[in-house]
């Protein structure tokens, strides 16, 4: 217990100095209500030594888990072929959004990475065949959605690295100022080291890698040397394919799932209901309430 400054005077101590252990006794003799022995008051000891918090791993999340793909080929990027959503890889601030600014393949999404770790301040691109679901400025967790994606679109979708200056791959500039001299002679659609790199990314993540089609062009980044990526990029949980959108289903109702073999729509549903989603119906709102114990009681009409 502490003591005031001027109760440590008046018994004669010299605050700060020292050690000193001091009896406390009530007036009238009535026993104190102390749970260890004496009570007893240390004046002038060294504060404890403050021990750091553990901070919470940042985890890095598959960009595929709430969009149903096919993986095509790679070149500046990845390209795929599906529905459903783009999510973002960590936590990162929306830098460009460009309706049309990828002609004439379409629509160009910019965003850099401003969680603390291997990729910081690294941008990432989701371009042609997707609508944003952002704006420019936009702060976005990891696993939320970025953009949704237009099926059926002619050129498909492609993501991957970007240059950080709103509207190219990062492989098309080798991510300097002047553009791969294979683009300049009017070589396009080649694989590249770069898209190399962001389709093992994906991998790591648990998403589905692209094809390496033709002989590989141009530099790896210096986040992803020799197109290895960092050992300490962690994936997230991933949720299944057509689940919920960009968060992992609560722990006790995944557990029920199993235990009582729901589908894994089924317990996604929940936590999208949970999350004030669209997509989940009055059954998912009685299962949540089971994983949550609530107990419902029938009764005659």
């Amino acid at each position: 217990m502490g003591l005031y400054p001027q109760t440590v005077l008046d018994l004669g101590l010299t605050p700060g100095v020292g050690r000193h252990l001091v009896h406390i006794a009530r007036p009238d003799g009535a026993q104190m209500n102390v749970q260890h022995g004496i009570p007893i008051a240390e004046v002038g000891a060294p504060a404890p030594a403050t021990v750091p918090t553990a901070q919470p791993e940042k985890l890095y999340f598959n960009p595929l888990q709430s969009a149903s793909v096919t993986a095509e080929r790679i070149d500046d990027g990845v390209d795929y072929a599906g529905s459903g959503y783009f999510d973002a890889l960590a936590e990162c601030v929306v830098t460009s959004v460009k309706p049309g600014g990828w002609a004439p393949y379409g629509n160009f999404i910019e965003y850099k990475i401003t969680q603390p770790g291997p990729l910081e301040g690294v941008f990432v691109y989701y371009a042609e065949g997707v609508d944003a679901v952002v704006q420019e400025g936009d702060t976005v967790r990891g696993g939320e959605h970025i953009c949704s994606l237009i099926p059926g679109w002619h050129s498909g979708t492609e993501i991957g690295f970007a240059a950080g200056n709103g509207i190219s791959s990062w492989a098309s500039v080798d991510g300097g100022g002047h553009h791969s001299k294979w683009e300049v002679g009017g070589v396009t659609n080649v694989a590249t080291a770069s898209g190399i790199a962001f389709s093992r990314l994906v991998q790591r993540l648990g998403g589905i890698g692209g094809r390496l089609e033709g002989p590989i062009h141009g530099l790896y980044p210096p986040w992803a040397k020799g197109g290895q990526i960092p050992t300490s990029i962690t994936p997230a949980p991933t949720t299944p394919t057509g689940g919920a959108r960009g968060v992992t289903a609560p722990t006790n109702a995944q557990q029920l799932a199993q235990q009582y073999k729901w589908a894994n729509d089924y317990w996604n549903a929940i936590w999208e209901l949970h999350q004030g989603m669209g997509e989940a119906s009055h059954h998912s709102h009685s299962a949540w309430a089971f994983a949550q114990g609530v107990k419902y009681r029938t009764t005659k009409a």
